[in-house]
């Protein structure tokens, strides 16, 4: 287990038996403030810390021996609140203080390449940043309230998924996925966890068997210049 630390530092514990944890060497250092989020690479052989505005990287192969890899990469112009690791461990993302998440490509962890311009659209601090199970999609949550996506498939190039997710009336200051990934979960600080189910077909049947109505084709001719094809008609 790791921890990040107010003294500028990341500690570590083994916890193969969880009653009775033992703390591993000294320290880890670098950081030269608060270390606000640490996370584990999939493989458990990284570990990376974020604070003021940077990341550092440790390889943590021998976790009673970890050494520091390469320099902290840098690029946000505020504290970065939150880190994590892509399913594949090639790509780290960070939630930053200005409002966005940044990505690297972490592929050479002592060479990480900051990967094109950062994700926007929160309107205020990313609290915390989560990727799906499958790697395709990044969610952050900001203290706007809000849960936003983004299809990562190519990190390279990303895309907004649709409208942010709303509901809690407070900052969002965790996110994370159900390991099927079909269902997305945030704690808030109006002190309530919320879940949003991501299976599409699972939400249209749920409509549309509430509803229990669909548009007639003369209706749907004249609101909706597609052809014909309501979505609820095999109810």
């Amino acid at each position: 287990m790791a921890a990040g630390s107010a003294d500028n530092k990341v500690w570590l514990w083994n916890v193969t038996n969880p009653a009775h944890p033992e703390r591993l060497g000294p320290p880890l250092k670098g950081a030269t403030n608060t270390v606000d989020s640490v996370a584990f690479s999939p493989n458990g052989r990284m570990l990376a810390g974020s604070f003021d505005g940077k990341v550092r990287l440790w390889d943590v192969t021998d976790p009673a021996h970890p050494e520091r890899i390469g320099r902290p990469f840098t690029g946000p112009n505020a504290p970065i609140y939150s880190v994590a690791f892509s399913p594949d461990g090639r790509t780290l993302a960070a939630g930053s203080g200005d409002d966005q998440v940044w990505l690297w490509n972490v592929t050479n962890p002592a060479h990480a390449a900051r990967i094109g311009l950062p994700l926007t659209g929160p309107a205020s601090w990313v609290d915390s940043v989560a990727f799906s199970p499958d790697g395709r999609t990044l969610a952050a949550g900001s203290l706007d309230d809000k849960v936003w996506l983004w299809n990562v498939t190519n990190p390279a190039h990303t895309a907004r998924a649709g409208l942010p997710l709303t509901g809690p009336d407070n900052a969002i200051a965790a996110v994370a996925f159900s390991k099927d990934g079909q269902t997305l979960t945030a704690g808030a600080a109006d002190g309530m966890i919320w879940s949003w189910d991501l299976d599409l077909s699972k939400v249209i049947n749920r409509i549309c068997t509430v509803t229990s109505s669909n548009l007639n084709s003369a209706q749907w001719a004249r609101y909706i210049l597609l052809p014909y094809d309501p979505p609820c008609r095999h109810i």
